[in-house]
């Protein structure tokens, strides 16, 4: 009996959004290394965040996040994740609801 190879083909580049996703992070983590608090510094920040949410809410509503997230139901980290990001959304909105005042 032949013995068989089994092949995985996996996709060479990750998703546009898990890509956008990814380079807010870096962003963000790059603004945090800085130390200027000015004004213009802020608002920038402010604006990476954001984006980090929008392409937060994108990667949540991928078909493949979806079921590896249904896979890990109840396991800690997956809890810790939507955790976090509740966390998240909630601190982009304090700025947001305060501007508008």
């Amino acid at each position: 009996m032949a013995g068989y190879a089994r092949s995985y083909s996996f996709p060479s580049k990750p998703h546009p959004t898990v890509e956008n996703f990814e380079d807010h992070l870096i962003r963000i983590k790059s603004s945090a290394e800085a130390t200027s608090s000015s004004a213009s510094s802020v608002c920038t920040n402010l604006d990476n965040i954001n984006n980090l949410q929008e392409s937060t809410n994108g990667l949540i509503q991928l078909a493949s996040f979806k079921q590896a997230l249904a896979l890990e139901q109840g396991k800690s980290w997956a809890v810790e994740l939507l955790d976090g990001s509740l966390r998240l959304m909630d601190a982009v909105e304090l700025p947001r609801t305060l501007q508008h005042l």
